[in-house]
């Protein structure tokens, strides 16, 4: 099963992300909330068997970018992908630590090609 882990708060966001991509075969476990004490958490089953982690900006008070540097640092090695409206807020941190960018809207098309791409 191809699967991928969205982490964002805003639920509207989160349904139309998994709707997205459960249309084009892509199983999507969605995240609400997350902190950087509770990150360790996409390391253990079922969050395991995802092969691309997407997140948000901004989850609540928890900046995304933070959240992929704590996997990183807790040997994450898939693909990281930062999903926002905003523009590319840090690129030279982003490609440090290996996350790549998506604005949006989403062309799920282009996202799932991406996640297959990945697998």
């Amino acid at each position: 099963m191809t699967a991928v882990i969205y982490v964002e708060d805003d639920e509207t966001e989160a349904l139309l992300f998994q709707i997205g991509l459960n249309a084009r075969g892509i199983h999507v476990y969605p995240i609400p909330e997350i902190s950087l004490h509770s990150v360790h958490s996409l390391l253990s089953a079922p969050y395991d068997q995802a092969q691309v982690v997407f997140f948000d900006l901004w989850i609540r008070t928890t900046s995304g970018i933070d959240v992929g540097r704590a996997l990183r640092d807790a040997g994450d090695t898939r693909p990281f992908v930062l999903v926002t409206a905003a523009n590319n807020p840090n690129p030279a941190l982003l490609k440090q630590l290996g996350i790549q960018f998506l604005q949006k809207p989403l062309d799920f098309d282009a996202v799932a090609a991406f996640v297959r791409s990945a697998t």
